[in-house]
């Protein structure tokens, strides 16, 4: 019998989800130039003649106040009517982008702690996959606010071991329709039959949308829907940057912030003004559209960016482990716990490889194995020699390590997101309890 004092129990967790809200209209994007005042004429032209031979100027987006007295009437029959009820949550800002991870579950009945045995779910646009620690699972998807219909089943085929947590009967939440809810890092799934599924899965913003050039696939403004095949319209973003094409120019944000349901972008941007061809109009208002608070989902590799004023962008990216990641040897800078920067006071280096790590901590050294994918490592039993020495990580401002204060760093056992920015490699906890920040060894470490 599941109690509702179990639930609260097991649906404890940190942190908030985001919930998508309605799009609020805000008015057009003013670009305003700037402009140099030269005293003759003939300066004038030779200026002229200059910025058309360099083809580069600056300008900022300007984003204006909004008036609330002019704010569009409520769309209500009479001003006597109820309030409307509060609009349901978008499924995608609650479900995708996340590694959901079992924690329990309780099936006929019986309370059961998952352990370490991996069991996971990932959802999509259309599908769902996952893994009951042994075997991997496909299936077709239709989500609603609060249930999920599964249809079609597709397994592999391993011997799993006998003890396994939900071998026998995980694929039961996956089929007919399921009952979902979402509350701080913690999914809940309840199968038709009455079993229960609880997951923890937190969205990490950083490692879905840094690091990767996203290249937009389409675009939807004022209601409509813009061709944009062939043309150079991108987006990059890191740690407080964001940038991109659009046409032949370029734009760049300073000062943007990502949070798990969306990307800020200040107010002003700078950009190039070259003159590109006279059709790229979806490039002509496509930086200026994210301005201020803009909503954010990634389903697989495809981000989709909605703005204030209800336009919608869809781009997709990829980045590769291989190509960012392996065949560099690279050194600890530092580790931030708790939002607490601490700098190693010892060398710590670390090098990946297909299914490999090793590496180096003060004077001992390790190597073990490594599973990971275009978002995830996870660092699995290792070896490390155990010669007396010790890795002590400063405290803000102290000049000299101190015995009572270090934490031992080792980067084995642990599951981390991942992303590189330029030569920055960036591992974050799963839990976000902590981020390691590496570079690349240039010489010696």
């Amino acid at each position: 019998m599941i109690t509702d004092d179990y639930l609260d129990r097991a649906l404890q967790g940190w942190g908030d989800s985001g919930i998508a809200h309605a799009p609020t209209v805000v008015p057009e994007f003013p670009r305003e130039r700037r402009h140099i005042r030269w005293g003759t004429s003939a300066l004038l032209a030779a200026a002229v003649v200059a910025l058309l031979l360099v083809g580069f100027t600056a300008y900022r987006f300007v984003r204006p106040a909004q008036d609330v007295s002019t704010a569009p009437p409520a769309l209500s029959g009479s001003a006597t009517e109820s309030a409307p009820a509060a609009e349901a949550p978008d499924p995608r800002f609650l479900l995708y982008g996340i590694r959901w991870r079992m924690t329990s579950a309780v099936i006929d009945g019986e309370p059961r702690i998952a352990g370490n045995d991996g069991a996971t779910l990932e959802f999509g646009e259309n599908t769902a996959n996952g893994s009951n620690g042994c075997n991997n699972v496909w299936t077709h998807i239709s989500v609603s606010p609060d249930t999920i219909r599964f249809s079609g089943f597709a397994t592999t085929q391993a011997l799993c071991p006998p003890d396994e947590l939900v071998g026998d009967v995980y694929p039961g939440v996956m089929s007919g329709n399921t009952r979902w809810a979402v509350k701080n890092d913690t999914l809940t799934l309840t199968a038709a039959n009455g079993d229960v599924f609880i997951y923890f899965g937190r969205r990490d913003p950083q490692a879905l949308l840094y690091g990767i050039t996203w290249r937009m696939t389409s675009a939807t403004i004022n209601g409509d829907i813009k061709d944009v095949r062939g043309r150079q319209l991108t987006l990059a973003m890191g740690p407080g940057l964001a940038d991109g094409h659009y046409g032949c120019n370029t734009f760049s944000f300073v000062g943007t912030t990502v949070t798990a349901r969306t990307v800020t972008f200040p107010a002003t941007g700078s950009s190039t003004a070259m003159a590109c061809a006279p059709d790229m109009v979806v490039g002509d208002v496509y930086p200026r559209r994210l301005q201020g608070d803009t909503e954010w989902t990634v389903s697989g590799n495809v981000l989709t960016l909605i703005t204030q004023d209800g336009s919608s962008f869809t781009f997709t990216g990829t980045r590769s482990l291989a190509a960012e990641v392996y065949g560099v040897k690279w050194r600890l800078d530092a580790v931030i716990v708790d939002g607490i920067r601490r700098t190693p006071y010892s060398t710590a280096t670390v090098e990946f490889s297909d299914g490999k790590v090793s590496g180096t901590e003060a004077c001992n050294y390790f190597d073990g194995t490594v599973v990971a994918d275009d978002r995830e490592i996870t660092i699995g039993p290792r070896f490390m020699s155990e010669a007396p020495c010790r890795v002590e990580l400063l405290e803000p401002g102290q000049s000299h390590p101190d015995s009572t204060t270090a934490q031992r760093f080792s980067f084995g056992d642990a599951q981390v997101t991942w992303y590189r920015v330029r030569d920055t490699l960036y591992l974050n906890d799963v839990r976000g309890t902590f981020q390691w920040e590496l570079t690349p060894c240039i010489s010696t470490c």
